[in-house]
């Protein structure tokens, strides 16, 4: 039976959106090895999760990604339920959200990531300690000696701090 014109652009659509979302961890240095399930493990991507790193056996990866272009609501509460489940690490659903349009364009109206509340506040903790032992390292980073400062202090700067 041949495919229908809006289920092909549908696909269409949630494949540059998972490429449009790859692009931006990559534009802010997350996960340099992230790459599209459909294309790396077709069992992964049959279970819902849509993104995954390139190379598993050597990069750790937290994170269950399931990426979403739609038009209608989404029952988000079912989804991270099953990435839950699957127990590949923490559930995260990103999502546009778009309308047509008179020129039958469909324009994004937001943007969003969806997440259980217990990993939110794990993942915020984290942070804060993670900002609090740097702030801590900062007024250390003099007595690190002059020869491996240089290589340090381009790795954190790699990193964005």
């Amino acid at each position: 039976m041949a495919e229908n014109k809006s289920s092909h652009r549908n696909r269409y659509a949630g494949e540059a959106f998972e490429k449009y979302v790859i692009t931006k961890f990559k534009e802010l240095n997350l996960f340099p090895d992230l790459g599209r399930s459909a294309e790396l493990d077709p069992e992964l991507d049959a279970m819902g999760i849509d993104l995954i790193t390139v190379n598993r056996d050597d990069v750790s990866f937290d994170y269950a990604i399931q990426c979403k272009n739609t038009t209608k609501p989404v029952d988000y509460a079912q989804l991270l339920d099953k990435l839950t489940e699957l127990n590949c690490g923490v559930p995260v659903l990103y999502t546009r959200r778009t309308k047509g349009n008179e020129s039958n364009r469909f324009v994004t109206t937001g943007e969003y990531a969806m997440m259980n509340a217990d990993d939110l506040l794990k993942i915020m903790g984290d942070l804060e300690k993670y900002k609090r032992a740097y702030e801590e390292f900062n007024t250390y980073f003099d007595s690190v000696h002059p020869d491996q400062q240089p290589k340090l202090n381009a790795f954190l700067n790699g990193l964005g701090l």
